[in-house]
């Protein structure tokens, strides 16, 4: 299977399937990137008075993508794959107003042509900017009681078991969306064995649903890559806690375990091996936030469109200060390019371009 996929160039078939090709024909998996190249990390030398005695690099999600953000559909991947192979029809989604997760299912799902019914808690005007699940033919709800949403999502669980429809959250689904995060760590150390990058000692990771930060420790532990410092950097409205990314890890190394013994993965054992920092927004000043994200556009062309993203930016530079080693090569991994507006194909509008016959020239 994985040679098959080689000869027809497919550049976005999970790292982990290369390495551990075992593992391709026992997990359920679908595309939902296409064959084009992930943007490599890059040093941001011209901004480097602000880095100090250390090296930055970034790392950006590819925005490029037609229909899914990188991020997004890395995450939903393995997802994806099970929901079809179980033959599932429809699926529905409860959330937050808030939250982007709603827009990459939607995504995903106009693509295989399942129902989606979305649940949200709160206000349609909590929405982040753009961020439509409707225009992928997606049902959407709201509801401002939080004891009417909880009573929604017992019905819609009760009414699951007998249909074949699908409830998220779903303890079954939550270390798969993980598991899309292993490759990419196994991508940046074939980038630095290849000599395109230095060696790295720092990987700063936004953590938020938690899922990215477990599947690149678990990755990094796949690896043996034992010198690579992992740091999850988290605002203060992210309620992820180390304790729930340590039984997430432990319970995808047991499944990976299980299909594949020979990979004898080890998970963190204690809340002391998961390395979250969070952030204490009384000690950002938010005029400095502001300033630091125009530079980062000047400087680097990066557009940080995610205001925490710009917040944690910050602290790490704080962060950085603190540092008594000197000459330390950091990757700050940005996943801010989910929160900007997606290719929508239904808004088009028909009439952009017609043949009409040419206007008689005025004399």
């Amino acid at each position: 299977m994985v040679d098959a996929l080689r000869s027809e160039t497919v550049e976005c078939f999970p790292a982990v399937f290369y390495r551990f090709p075992e593992l391709a024909s026992r997990l359920n998996w679908v595309s939902l990137r296409g064959p084009h190249q992930e943007p490599p990390p890059r040093r941001l030398s011209r901004s480097q008075h602000y880095w100090g005695q250390h090296y930055f690099y970034l790392k950006e999600e590819n925005d490029r993508a037609d229909l899914i953000f990188e991020g997004d559909a890395r995450r939903l991947e393995f997802c994806m794959g099970e929901l079809l192979a179980r033959s599932i029809k429809k699926l529905v989604l409860f959330d937050e107003a808030r939250s982007g997760r709603p827009l990459a299912w939607a995504q995903a799902c106009s693509l295989y042509s399942v129902e989606l019914d979305i649940r949200l808690l709160g206000e349609p005007s909590e929405r982040p900017s753009g961020l439509q699940p409707e225009a992928f033919g997606a049902k959407l709800s709201f509801y401002k009681s939080p004891k009417r949403f909880e009573w929604a999502e017992r019905i819609a669980r009760l009414k699951a078991k007998v249909s074949k429809a699908l409830v998220l959250p779903d303890p079954d689904f939550e270390p798969l969306e993980a598991l899309g995060y292993i490759s990419p760590i196994m991508d940046l150390r074939a980038e630095i064995d290849s000599g395109n990058l230095p060696e790295i000692d720092f990987l700063l990771l936004p953590v938020r649903s938690g899922s990215a930060y477990i599947g690149f420790e678990l990755g990094r532990r796949l690896l043996g890559w034992k010198s690579l410092r992992l740091i999850g950097l988290r605002g203060e409205s992210d309620q992820v806690s180390a304790n729930e990314l340590l039984q997430l890890s432990q319970v995808l190394a047991n499944r990976m375990n299980e299909l594949s013994p020979s990979l004898n993965l080890t998970p963190p054992k204690s809340e002391a091996e998961v390395q979250i920092f969070e952030l204490d927004s009384t000690k950002v000043d938010p005029d400095f936030v502001k300033r630091l994200g125009y530079r980062m556009l000047e400087l680097e062309a990066w557009e940080i469109d995610d205001s925490l993203e710009s917040y944690l930016l910050a602290g790490a530079l704080s962060w950085m200060k603190s540092l008594k080693e000197e000459s330390l090569k950091i990757l700050f991994w940005s996943f801010s390019s989910r929160a900007r507006r997606p290719l929508v194909l239904q808004n088009l509008k028909p009439g952009a371009f017609e043949q009409r016959p040419p206007k008689r020239a005025r004399h």
